[in-house]
């Protein structure tokens, strides 16, 4: 899904969504409710997916499981 589409089904900006990318913004958690709706995932669905990624980019990238895209 491109930023733009995920903008505009979660009623947020693309440039918004591109900072979240980046690590350049934090998300409220109305932001991440309403970015986990378009995605497929509920809240506490795609923090446990962002989690698991910093965690693999802490560690090894090796041991790090392809993302699953919806």
């Amino acid at each position: 899904m491109s930023q733009e589409t995920l903008a505009f089904e979660a009623n947020l900006d693309r440039t918004f969504i591109s900072m979240l990318e980046r690590g350049q913004r934090l998300p409220s958690i109305a932001t991440v409710l309403a970015l986990s709706k378009p995605l497929g995932l509920t809240g506490a669905d795609l923090v446990g997916h962002v989690e698991a990624a910093l965690a693999c980019s802490r560690d090894s990238l090796q041991s790090c499981p392809s993302p699953n895209r919806h």
